[in-house]
């Protein structure tokens, strides 16, 4: 098969995501074109030591978050090694940018398969991180929800005792004899996850509030949720790559107080994000050349 046939079968089975980045790329340009004074006027708020705190935050985050994989891997006996976890992890981080939901996994197989495991095991390794990821993020919704405005009600406990149900009864099918190795693990995944959207909602309130006598744990804590939030409705917006423009959207509906700076930050946020995979992604592949040699 030639690269220009892979394209046809691409546009033909991904039309809807295709058009979806394109549709967000022309709505993007567009804002910024026709709002670029007020988007340019709260760039103009963001200092130089503020973004490169919030892109140290979020590497942090993204380096923390290839643990949900290693989480995922050591439900099996066999192992791999953190370089060669991290690289796998960046590298088809990447690709979920791609049309479509399947080069990501694709990606992940092969490597999988690279690295010792069958093709059923490899399935049942990116499930299962699938189903913690989405479990976790959620999980983290509630729990900063509950925090911020406490247990009003008994829906906030409800919510969280239906994501562990659904989550024990889906994994339980998927590890039958590891099933010990899970719930030994399932604790430190769960705290793993509220320091990941911990760090990358502190990573969006610096950028959101630039005056530090602003910044309250309130409203910090409300940014922590949003952000988990928005991550789950955009992962499972099968229709956008990556959640982009999803994600975006959710922070500013949820943000309505801060009109368009919301929108904008959440554009510049995404933007440190990307470059903190890229950057991800290049150390990753300098850490898997000098283990080789």
């Amino acid at each position: 098969m030639n690269i220009f046939s892979a394209l046809k079968i691409i546009i033909k089975n991904d039309l809807v995501k295709i058009t979806w980045l394109i549709f967000v790329f022309f709505v993007g340009t567009l804002y910024v074109v026709q709002k670029r004074e007020e988007v340019f006027a709260v760039l103009s708020t963001l200092n130089v030591s503020t973004v490169v705190l919030s892109l140290f935050l979020l590497t942090v985050a993204k380096i923390l978050l290839s643990y949900n994989q290693l989480f995922s891997q050591r439900m099996f006996s066999q192992k791999i090694s953190l370089p060669t976890n991290f690289y796998i992890y960046n590298y088809t981080q990447l690709m979920k940018y791609l049309p479509g939901v399947i080069w990501q996994y694709i990606g992940k197989t092969g490597e999988y398969r690279r690295s010792g495991f069958s093709s059923l095991v490899s399935v049942k390794i990116m499930t299962i991180e699938i189903v913690s990821l989405i479990a976790g993020s959620a999980f983290a919704t509630v729990f900063f929800s509950i925090w911020e405005r406490g247990l009003e009600s008994q829906n906030d406990l409800g919510i969280v005792l239906i994501i562990i149900v659904i989550t024990l009864i889906i994994l339980h099918k998927l590890l039958s004899t590891k099933k010990t190795v899970f719930y030994r693990m399932l604790v430190p995944a769960l705290i793993l996850h509220l320091i990941i959207w911990s760090l990358i909602g502190t990573s969006f309130n610096l950028l959101l509030i630039t005056e530090p006598a602003h910044r309250t744990l309130p409203l910090l804590v409300s940014t922590m949720k949003l952000n988990a939030l928005s991550f789950v409705i955009g992962y499972i917006s099968l229709f956008a790559p990556g959640g982009i423009g999803v994600r975006e959207v959710v922070l500013a509906a949820t943000l309505p107080d801060f009109g368009n700076r919301a929108l904008v930050v959440a554009g510049a946020h995404r933007g440190l994000y990307i470059l903190a995979e890229l950057m991800l992604f290049a150390f990753s592949v300098v850490l898997m050349k000098q283990k080789k040699t």
